[in-house]
C-alpha cells in the first residue's frame, strides 16, 4: 500500500515550504541539462529512500545532491545527479533498481541502475515541485508551486498537467481502500481524484491556512493538518472531514509529521516541539509529556509500539507508553535533522543540514553519526600537508584529507566565532582564531587542538604568517606577534584601542601595512614589533589592504582605492572606471604588473601597469564579488561572492563567462587545489576545472 509522502518535513525545508511562492520565485533557474562541475560537499540533506534490488540507501538534498550507501550507511558515495535543483522527494521506483526524485525548478529525476546514472528534466516549466507520489507501477503524481499538479502514466517519460492557477501544493496521499488521491495545498485547498489523477475536484474542509500534513493511516482513515492549528479526520476516503478534538492551548498545533503505530495509536509532532497522541484514529488528541521545545520534523512508528521523532538542533526523542511519554536521546550532533525513515533491517536514517546523516539502531535507542557535516557559515579555510581546515561561526571546525570532498567535524567546547586561520609551514602547525581572543593550535593535522586566549577578550580578526616565520594577530584592540609558532604572544608597539581589520606584507623587503577602523593605516619595518601611522589622502575610509604587483593597495566601501609603490610610505588615489568597493586584487602570472581586481556590483577590473590605471573587462552582475584567484594552470581564473553565478576566465582575465548555474550561496573565499577550486561561505563547494 502506498502511504502518503511527507515531501517536506524538516527544520530548514519546512520553513521553506511555509514561505510559499515568494521564496521559490527568488531562486534563479538552475541547470537541468548537464552535470555541472560544481559539487556541494556540505549540502542540506532532506529525504531518504531504500532500494531493495541493490540493498542500498539513498539520500537527496540541496544543490542536486544525491548520496548512496551500500554498506548499511557506514559510508556514502556522491552521485552525479545532473542538476543543481533542491531535491525534496525521493522514492524507490516500481522496477527493480529504479529511483525517482523531484525538487525545485520543476526538476524530475529518474535512475534505472541503482542511482549510478540519472536523467534530469524540468517537467513543470521551472515551478518548484514539493511532492511526488507513485500510484502504481506506471502512474506518478507530482505537485508543487504555481498550481503544478502533474500526472504521468508511463513512469515519468511524459506528463500531463491539471493545475489550479496560483495555488501551491505541498502534500499528496493515496487512500488504499478506495484508490482516491488527495492533494493538499495553500490556503486550505484540498483536491480529490478518483481516476488516478486525471481529474481533480475540490473538497470542502475547515482549513483556511496552508495544509501542513496529509496522511493515510492503516485503518483506512485520513488525517489533515493545517497551519491554522486544525487537525481534521476523514473516514470515507477524503470525501468529508471532521475537526478533531485537540487539547486546550494558547498556541496552535502546527503539525509537521504523523505516524500510526500498533494498536491504533497515532502520534503527531509539531513545529514547537510538542507531541500529540490519539487512541481513536485521530478523533481526540492528548499532549504527551517529556518532549522538547525544538522544531520537530518527522516521526516514525516502531514494531514494539513506541515511536521515534527527530528535529532541530540534533533532537532525537524516543517514546515510552506508546507515545504518551518521551525521552530526549543523545544524537551526537547539533545539526537540524530534516526527516526520518525506518529501513527494512530495522535501522533508522535521519539526514540533516550541512550533510550530516545519523543512523539509529536497537529500535532507535542508540544513535551514531555515519556522515559528518558542516552546518555553519565558514569564514576561513587553510591548507597544509595535504589537510584542509575549515572554521566559522558557532564553533564550526572541520578537517578534510581528500581535497574538501568530505569533512570531519572537530567538536568544540564552546561556540567561538572563528574568523581566521593559517598553516605555519615551519612548525607544521594549524592555527585558528576568533571571538573572545580564543586561539586554537594543532600540530597533528587538525585532529587535536590546544586552546588559549591571547590579547585579553578582544576578537582576533586576522592571522598572518610573515616571510621570516613570525605570526601576526590583528584584534579589535591591538596587534600581537609570536615568534614561536603561536605558543606565546607579545603586544606590538601600535596604536591601542583600534579595531585592526587586516594586514599585508611586501614579500621583497618584509614591509608591513595594516588597516584599522576609521581608515587608519600603519606601517612596520621590523616584522610587526613597532608601527608608525601613515598619512592617507583626505576623505578616504579604507577597510582592507593587499599587496600585488609590487605595490600596496588599500580599498574602502565607497569606491576608494589607494596605491603605494614605495612600501607603504606614501599613497595616491587611483581612479576606477566603475564605482565599486574592491574586495580582492591578484597578480596575473606570468607578468607581475598584470593585475585583476573584483568587487561590488559585479565589477571585474584589469590593469597592465601594476595598478596605476584600470579598465573594466566585465560587470558580472549585481552581485558582490568577494574573491578572485588563479587556478593551478596559471591561465584560468575564478571569481565569485554573494549569490549569482561563479565567473571563469581562461585567457588571463581578458574575457569571462559563467562557470555553471546561478548559486544561492553566500561565498567569502576560495582556494585553488590540484583538482579544481574549493569555495566556502554558507556552503562548501568543489568546482572541477
Amino acid at each position: 500500500m502506498w502511504q502518503s509522502f511527507r515531501a517536506l518535513g524538516a527544520p530548514s525545508w519546512q520553513r521553506w515550504r511555509h514561505a510559499g511562492a515568494a521564496l521559490l520565485a527568488s531562486l534563479a533557474p538552475l541547470a537541468l541539462a548537464a552535470t555541472p562541475p560544481l559539487r556541494t560537499t556540505n549540502a542540506n540533506l532532506f529525504v531518504s529512500a531504500y532500494v531493495a534490488a541493490c540493498d542500498a540507501r539513498f539520500v537527496a538534498g540541496s544543490e542536486g545532491t544525491l548520496l548512496r550507501s551500500g554498506d548499511g550507511g557506514a559510508s556514502w558515495q556522491a552521485l552525479a545527479s545532473g542538476t543543481q535543483a533542491h531535491l525534496v522527494a525521493l522514492w524507490a521506483g516500481a522496477e527493480p533498481g529504479s529511483l525517482l526524485a523531484a525538487g525545485s525548478h520543476g526538476a524530475f529525476l529518474r535512475s534505472d541502475d541503482c542511482g549510478t546514472h540519472w536523467q534530469a528534466r524540468d517537467i513543470a516549466a521551472g515551478r518548484g515541485l514539493r511532492a511526488l507520489l507513485p500510484v502504481d507501477a506506471r502512474t506518478l503524481i507530482a505537485a508543487g508551486e504555481g498550481g503544478a499538479l502533474l500526472r504521468s502514466t508511463d513512469g515519468g517519460a511524459h506528463w500531463q498537467e491539471s493545475g489550479e492557477g496560483a495555488v501551491h501544493f505541498g502534500h499528496l496521499a493515496r487512500h488504499a481502500r478506495s484508490g482516491a488521491l488527495l492533494a493538499g495545498g495553500s490556503r486550505g485547498l484540498l483536491l480529490r481524484s478518483t481516476d488516478g489523477g486525471a481529474h481533480w475536484r475540490p473538497v470542502p474542509t475547515a482549513a483556511r491556512a496552508d495544509i501542513t500534513q496529509l496522511t493515510a493511516l492503516a485503518d483506512g482513515s485520513l488525517l489533515l493538518a493545517s497551519a491554522d492549528g486544525l487537525v481534521q479526520r476523514s473516514g470515507d476516503g477524503g470525501q468529508r472531514w471532521q475537526r478533531a478534538s485537540l487539547p486546550a492551548s494558547a498556541a496552535p498545533f502546527i503539525v509537521n509529521g504523523v505516524a500510526g503505530g500498533a494498536g491504533g495509536r497515532v502520534v503527531a509532532v509539531t513545529a514547537d516541539g510538542r507531541i500529540l497522541f490519539s487512541d481513536d484514529a485521530g478523533r481526540r488528541w492528548q499532549t504527551a509529556s517529556g518532549t522538547t521545545q525544538a522544531f520537530l520534523a518527522g516521526v516514525v512508528a516502531l514494531p514494539d509500539g513506541e515511536f521515534v521523532a527527530v528535529g532541530a538542533h540534533g533532537s532525537v526523542l524516543r517514546s515510552q507508553a506508546r507515545g504518551a511519554r518521551w525521552t530526549v536521546l543523545e544524537s551526537g550532533t547539533q545539526a537540524d535533522l530534516e526527516s526520518l525513515r525506518r529501513l527494512p533491517d530495522g535501522s533508522l536514517l535521519a539526514p540533516g543540514v550541512g550533510g550530516v546523516i545519523l543512523r539509529g539502531d536497537e529500535d532507535g535507542r542508540r544513535w551514531q553519526r555515519v556522515r559528518d557535516g558542516v552546518d555553519q557559515y565558514i569564514h576561513t579555510v587553510s591548507e597544509g600537508d595535504g589537510v584542509l581546515v575549515a572554521a566559522g561561526i558557532r564553533g564550526a571546525l572541520a578537517r578534510s584529507t581528500d581535497g574538501g570532498l568530505t569533512w570531519q567535524r572537530v567538536p568544540q567546547a564552546d561556540e567561538t566565532y572563528f574568523f581566521s586561520s593559517l598553516f605555519h609551514a615551519a612548525s607544521r602547525t594549524f592555527l585558528v582564531a576568533g571571538s573572545g581572543g580564543r586561539l586554537l593550535r594543532s600540530g597533528d593535522g587538525g585532529v587535536h587542538w590546544q586552546a588559549q586566549r591571547i590579547g585579553g577578550e578582544a576578537s582576533i580578526n586576522q592571522l598572518a604568517t610573515l616571510r621570516d616565520g613570525r605570526i601576526l594577530a590583528l584584534s579589535t584592540e591591538r596587534i600581537l606577534y609570536s615568534g614561536d609558532a603561536g605558543q606565546s604572544w607579545q603586544s606590538a608597539d601600535a596604536p591601542a584601542g583600534i579595531n585592526w581589520l587586516g594586514v599585508a606584507e611586501d614579500p621583497r623587503d618584509g614591509a608591513l601595512l595594516a588597516v584599522g577602523r576609521g581608515g587608519l593605516l600603519a606601517r612596520s619595518e621590523d616584522g610587526g614589533r613597532a608601527w608608525q601611522r601613515v598619512d592617507a589622502p583626505a576623505g578616504t575610509d579604507v577597510v582592507r589592504v593587499q599587496h600585488a604587483g609590487g605595490a600596496f593597495f588599500a580599498s574602502g566601501t565607497q569606491g576608494e582605492m589607494l596605491r603605494s609603490s614605495d612600501g607603504g610610505l606614501h599613497f595616491t588615489q587611483v581612479f576606477l572606471p566603475v564605482f565599486a568597493s574592491v574586495s580582492s586584487v591578484v597578480e596575473l602570472p606570468p607578468a607581475t604588473t598584470d593585475l585583476l581586481a573584483v568587487g561590488s556590483r559585479g565589477a571585474i577590473l584589469r590593469s597592465g601597469d601594476g595598478g596605476v590605471s584600470w579598465r573594466a573587462v566585465a560587470e558580472a552582475s549585481a552581485q558582490t564579488l568577494r574573491f578572485a584567484l588563479p587556478g593551478s594552470d596559471g591561465a584560468t581564473l575564478l571569481a565569485g561572492g554573494r549569490g549569482g553565478p561563479l565567473w571563469q576566465s581562461r585567457d588571463h582575465g581578458r574575457s569571462w563567462s559563467t562557470a555553471g548555474p546561478a548559486l544561492e550561496a553566500r561565498l567569502t573565499g576560495a582556494l585553488a587545489t590540484p583538482g579544481g577550486w574549493l569555495l566556502w561561505g554558507d556552503r562548501l563547494l568543489h568546482l572541477a576545472p
